[in-house]
């Protein structure tokens, strides 16, 4: 599971994305919630299925907490974790592809 920030607009906005890796087991339910560095709540989302991209005004020091359950009851948690903000000229959200083979690895 990964969670990145996009900074668009000048750094005004961030876009917020939970990816989940590919598992036999699809995701259920899910509970996000991001804190700024004094303490006050963002945002805080929870649903069923795919988690959607959200989208939030960029402050210093965010944090999140998120909770995704599966089918069998498994739960993963992450707690109180620094939220990555990259800038969007460097984001893709794709790996790159090489245009010439290599012989070596």
């Amino acid at each position: 599971v990964t969670v990145e920030a996009v900074a668009e607009d000048g750094g005004k906005d961030l876009e917020v994305a939970v990816t989940v890796g590919k598992h036999l087991v699809p995701v259920t339910d899910w509970r996000f919630e991001i804190w700024d560095s004094e303490g006050n709540l963002v945002v805080r989302r929870q649903g069923e299925g795919r988690l959607p991209t959200l989208k939030i005004p960029n402050k210093k020091g965010l944090r999140y907490t998120l909770e995704l359950r599966d089918d069998f009851g498994n739960k993963l948690v992450k707690r109180n974790q620094k939220l990555k903000i990259v800038k969007a000229d460097a984001y893709t959200g794709k790996t790159k592809k090489l245009k010439r083979w290599i012989n070596e690895f």
